[in-house]
């Protein structure tokens, strides 16, 4: 969102149009919590990536966030540091998959500077964790460090990768999400929060 600040009103409307659109057009096939879960979602962030070869594009990928956090959201509920409400992001995507520790690194977020997932383990030491997905228990592998996690699975094509802190994914499970209306206003409750109109 503060990358918004510094643009037009009417450019921050085009921009959320078209995120709004782009998750709209993969409804069905992107995954978030559990319906019956309570708190409080939004959008998190959509990206679609390319892979050339000789200026051909060989490969086109995308990458799609849903945000939950475990009660009302107030500024900074998200910022994913230490100190914040429970939360957990899920991003499903089609690129090919980073490790655990890297999204385990991106998930802590405490020290400064970049990321140093080589301080956080391997995958070789990540632990299988059964969490429901569409009401059928698949098995993640998990890599933890003190309360946040980073979990991951390969559905088809796609890879499913949850990080977060202080939430038991296994007592909640995933789900296809099918209807985004809770994402979209909390998305929009967000951005009138930082002070943008949409």
């Amino acid at each position: 969102m503060r990358e918004m600040g510094r643009l037009s009103p009417d450019a921050v409307k085009a921009l959320v149009s078209s995120q709004i659109e782009q998750y709209e057009q993969l409804a069905g096939r992107i995954y978030g919590l559990s319906s019956t879960w309570t708190g409080f979602r939004y959008l998190g962030g959509f990206e679609r990536t390319g892979t050339e070869t000789h200026g051909r594009t060989i490969r086109r990928d995308w990458s799609c966030t849903l945000g939950h956090i475990d009660g009302p959201y107030h500024l900074g509920a998200a910022n994913n540091g230490a100190g914040t409400q429970p939360y957990v992001s899920i991003i499903t995507t089609t690129e090919p998959g980073q490790s655990l520790a890297w999204h385990l690194a991106r998930s802590l977020r405490i020290a400064p500077g970049p990321p140093r997932p080589e301080l956080l383990g391997t995958d070789q030491e990540a632990a299988p964790v059964t969490i429901p997905v569409d009401g059928t228990d698949v098995t993640f592998t998990v890599l933890t460090r003190d309360h946040y996690f980073a979990a991951k699975v390969e559905v088809g094509e796609m890879r499913i990768v949850a990080i977060g802190a202080g939430m038991t994914l296994a007592d909640i499970g995933l789900e296809r999400v099918d209807d985004l209306t809770a994402y979209i206003d909390g998305f929009k409750h967000i951005a009138r929060e930082n002070g943008l109109e949409l």
